[in-house]
């Protein structure tokens, strides 16, 4: 509806607003064409209007669609230069955002070593916010990468932390196909592969560490 009246008045500012928000939104929901279609002509907008804040938002959400899509080739060439562009600029949101997208390409292509330092990246720009649910969320990512490594023990730790935080917010992660097939293939290998009472236990230790230890924890890439 806000965009059948935003086209018949014509508001760029509006336009630029609206198209960002429902370009992402049905981004999530694997309408990947109606998507790209509102995000770059947003996008447009914005690059007329010599807004590199909303340039580089519309370039994350593009990403954000992208990886949604499962289809991390479309726009890893821009990763890059989101996060050159994204520390530039030097908002906190936009960091996060770019390093996010980054380490999920990354989880994509199975790169999961990388995932975990870009997710680590993204974490620091979070907690420079104070952000509890953020971080919270990045660590379940982090988790999944870890146990994608083949750092079993590690990945189910830090998901039982990073579930016991997510619990403790009252917030939940979406159960879309993406998120479910992640999890699946990650953490649900590690849990076949050292047993239901091995993992049953790393689980329970992970939610008894505490939200600090975990993240200290994730902190120390040797670790394994």
């Amino acid at each position: 509806e806000s965009i059948s009246i935003i086209s018949e008045i014509g508001d760029e500012q509006a336009k630029l607003d609206t198209y960002w928000r429902y370009g992402s939104f049905i981004g999530i929901y694997k309408e990947w064409e109606q998507s790209k279609k509102f995000l770059e002509e947003g996008l447009k907008i914005a690059r007329k209007r010599g807004d590199p804040w909303m340039v580089l938002r519309y370039k994350n959400n593009l990403a954000w669609s992208a990886v949604n899509q499962r289809k991390p080739e479309l726009i890893e060439d821009q990763i890059e230069s989101n996060i050159d562009e994204a520390l530039r600029l030097g908002n906190s949101y936009d960091i996060i955002d770019a390093y996010h997208v980054s380490a999920d390409v990354a989880f994509l292509k199975k790169n999961f070593q990388l995932a975990v330092h870009n997710y680590i990246k993204a974490m620091k720009s979070a907690l420079s916010l104070g952000s509890d649910l953020q971080v919270a969320v990045i660590l379940h990512s982090l988790a999944q990468s870890e146990a994608g490594w083949g750092r079993h023990e590690k990945g189910l730790l830090l998901y039982g932390a990073a579930n016991a935080k997510l619990q403790a917010l009252e917030a939940v992660i979406p159960d879309f196909d993406t998120v479910v097939g992640r999890i699946e293939s990650t953490i649900g290998i590690s849990q076949e592969f050292l047993g239901p009472e091995k993992s049953k236990s790393l689980d329970i230790q992970g939610r008894q560490m505490g939200f600090t230890a975990a993240i200290e924890y994730a902190f120390e890439v040797e670790k394994d």
